[in-house]
C-alpha cells in the first residue's frame, strides 16, 4: 500500500473518531437559551464616543486599522464616500484609552467610538504664538487655532448618530467627545465641533436651557458655593475625572477646559466662573428633568 494511501486513510479514521467523540460531548449536555430569560441585563453599548484623527484619510485609515488603535466608526472628508465601520458594534474598539466617566472606568467596554477625520488645530500656529503654560496651568489651545468640520461630515455624523441613538436608545446625556472621557489627556473633538447645533437642529445629545442658564447667572449661588460644592456639580454630571479635594490644582482646571470646550467654546481656560458655574448648573438640572 502506498504511503499517500496510508495518509488518507489515517486523515479519515481521525476525522470519524472526532466526529464519535464531538457527539457524545454534545450528546451529554444541552444548551437551552429559550426557557427562561433573566429580567436583569441590559444592553452593553451606554456611550457613544466622539473623536477626531488628528490626521488626513489615509493617515486616518492607516492608523484605525493597522495599529493598535480602532474604532467602531470612520468619517472620512470625502463627500462620496460612505461611513466606514471598521468593528463590529458587538466587539470592543480600543479609541478610548485610559477613561474614567460617570463612575465607570475602560469605557471602551461599554461604547462605541466614532473618529472624524479632522487635523485638530494648527499646531504651528499654536507653537509661534501660544504663551507657554505656567506650572499649575493647562495647554489651552485657541478657539482660533482650530481647523472647522466640514458640512458633509457633519451630516454623516447626524445621520450616524440618529441611527445609533435609536438603536441602543442612549440617553442624550451620554452621547460624548473623547475630552468628556479622558479630560486630563484629550482636547478632541475640540471646540468647533457643533455640539449645540447637534441639539438645536436634530435633538441629538443635551445642551442646557437658556431660561436655567439665566437663573443661575442671578442668583448668589456661585459667590456662596465652596470649591468642593462647586466641584460635586461636575462630578455629579459625569466628569468622575474631576478631583473632589478643595484646590483648583492643574487636573481640575483640564476637567473645567474639558467642560468648557463643549459647553462654552467661545472662551476656553481651565479657570471656574460664574458663567461656568451656572451652566453646569443648568445641565445637572436639565438631566434631572429628562425622563
Amino acid at each position: 500500500m502506498s504511503q499517500k494511501k496510508i495518509f488518507c486513510y489515517m486523515v479519515i479514521f481521525l476525522m470519524i473518531l472526532s466526529c464519535s467523540v464531538q457527539e457524545k460531548v454534545n450528546s451529554k449536555y444541552k444548551i437551552n437559551s429559550r426557557k427562561y430569560n433573566a429580567v436583569s441585563q441590559g444592553e452593553r453599548i451606554r456611550y457613544i464616543v466622539l473623536h477626531y484623527t488628528h490626521a488626513d484619510d489615509d493617515t486616518s485609515i492607516m492608523l484605525l486599522t493597522e495599529q493598535a488603535v480602532s474604532s467602531h466608526y470612520l468619517i472620512t472628508t470625502k463627500k462620496r464616500e460612505p461611513i466606514y465601520q471598521l468593528v463590529d458594534d458587538k466587539y470592543r474598539a480600543w479609541h478610548a484609552g485610559e477613561s474614567y466617566y460617570d463612575g465607570r472606568y475602560s469605557i471602551n467596554d461599554s461604547s462605541i467610538g466614532i473618529e472624524i477625520v479632522h487635523m485638530g488645530y494648527d499646531e504651528e500656529a499654536y507653537k509661534k504664538n501660544a504663551k507657554k503654560p505656567k506650572k499649575n496651568d493647562v495647554k489651552v489651545i485657541d478657539y482660533d487655532y482650530y481647523y472647522d468640520y466640514n458640512d458633509v461630515q457633519i451630516d454623516k455624523v447626524v445621520f450616524l448618530l440618529q441611527y445609533l441613538i435609536e438603536k441602543y436608545d442612549i440617553h442624550p446625556k451620554n452621547i460624548l467627545g473623547h475630552s468628556d472621557v479622558a479630560p486630563t489627556r484629550k482636547q478632541d473633538p475640540g471646540p468647533k465641533f457643533p455640539w449645540k447645533r447637534l441639539y438645536t437642529e436634530y435633538d441629538i445629545g443635551i445642551w442646557y436651557d437658556d431660561e436655567d442658564y439665566s437663573l443661575f447667572m442671578t442668583n448668589k449661588d456661585y459667590a456662596s458655593a465652596s470649591i468642593s460644592e462647586i466641584k460635586e456639580e461636575f462630578i455629579e454630571y459625569g466628569y468622575s475625572s474631576m478631583p473632589s479635594n478643595a484646590v483648583w490644582d492643574k487636573e481640575s482646571k483640564q476637567v473645567i477646559s474639558a467642560f468648557q470646550s463643549r459647553f462654552r467654546p467661545s472662551k476656553v481656560d481651565g479657570n471656574i466662573d460664574k458663567e461656568t458655574y451656572a451652566i453646569i448648573k443648568a445641565l445637572n438640572k436639565k438631566v434631572k428633568d429628562i425622563k
